[in-house]
């Protein structure tokens, strides 16, 4: 599906330029709010787990929804609007040992803590993705992972037998990680629930 030239490309569809699926623009208040919604949109929408966006871009998460439901105090399960999958816990150990090492470095050691976790987090995450997987939220030291199936519960041995893969890649290639040579290292340990 292509977008127009006054669209923003997204997983699942395209962003109209004030930030609505394309096909349902409202009106804008000031010519720059549409700049405005499309500099925000591409910040964002890499940070929002893909089977949201894509919710998002099909029109099932916006104000009318939401406030239909909310007068019929209907929820996502009661709608029968609910996913069959796995979930990956992918937890990482070390992280308070690397904290208190670059801690004695004082701001310096702040600094190279900061580089060294988003290292070790978008390495991770490329991996994940890589192998089909949605970041669905990090929670302290974890990343709880989505996989989801696309044909209903039928599909369910095959979304774990894809986060099982994801999490031997992430252990074989992360577990013992350092950015450098004298700083702690970190491990992978995984859990999955399909």
């Amino acid at each position: 599906m292509g977008c127009s030239a006054s669209t923003l490309r997204s997983a699942g569809g395209c962003l109209s330029a004030n930030g609505w699926p394309e096909g349902n623009r409202r009106a804008a208040r000031d010519p720059d709010a549409d700049k405005r919604a499309i500099r925000m949109a591409q910040r964002i929408v890499p940070f929002v787990p893909r089977r949201i966006v894509k919710k998002f871009l099909q029109g099932h998460l916006n104000g009318a929804v939401a406030d239909a439901r909310a007068q019929r105090n209907e929820t996502e399960l009661d709608s029968g609007n609910f996913s069959f999958g796995s979930l990956l816990v992918i937890d990482v150990s070390g992280f308070t040992r690397l904290s208190q090492f670059y801690s004695r470095q004082g701001s310096e050691g702040a600094e190279q803590f900061s580089l060294s976790l988003s290292g070790f987090l978008a390495r991770m995450t490329a991996i994940i993705t890589g192998c089909g997987g949605d970041v669905d939220a990090f929670a302290g030291d974890a990343a709880l992972v989505v996989f989801e199936s696309l044909k209903g519960a039928s599909e369910i041995p095959e979304t774990a037998l894809k986060a099982l893969r994801c999490a031997l890649q992430v252990y074989s290639d992360l577990n013992g990680y350092q950015s450098s040579a004298d700083e702690p290292q970190l491990f992978i340990h995984a859990a999955l629930a399909s």
